[in-house]
């Protein structure tokens, strides 16, 4: 991890907190309106925050943790099925972030983890 603002500081010279209040405040920045920019959606800010934990620019680690709790399809994400079908995703499987909660269309909640044959196949913005 590069660290960024740290003072030439990397890796685990850097905090935990420091580490962790890094991810979040960019994660925050992306998904915030801002005068000079409009907000991201919360999965395009996840994948973002994910490149950036792959460049080296924020702790891996850290960075799983979130994508564990908020998953990689966040609560709200609208995400649209192998089958067609189109969902709104309403929680998130720790085990898997991969295989959200969802309420599709019809009412019907379905939980992909339980759901082999089904997986997401984009994210409408």
């Amino acid at each position: 991890m590069e660290g960024g603002y740290l003072a030439g500081l990397i890796d685990e010279q850097i905090s935990l907190f420091a580490r962790i209040v890094s991810v979040v405040d960019i994660y925050d920045a992306l998904i915030s309106n801002r005068s000079y920019k409009p907000s991201w959606t919360p999965y395009k800010a996840m994948t973002e925050v994910i490149k950036l934990a792959s460049l080296d620019k924020l702790d891996s680690k850290v960075v799983q943790a979130l994508v564990s709790v908020l998953g990689l399809y966040p609560i709200g994400t609208t995400v649209v099925l192998n089958d067609g079908r189109k969902g709104v995703v309403v929680g998130v499987n720790r085990k898997n972030p991969l295989r959200p909660i969802l309420r599709i269309e019809s009412g019907e909640t379905i939980d992909l983890l339980g759901e082999k044959g089904l997986r997401v196949v984009s994210v409408i913005e």
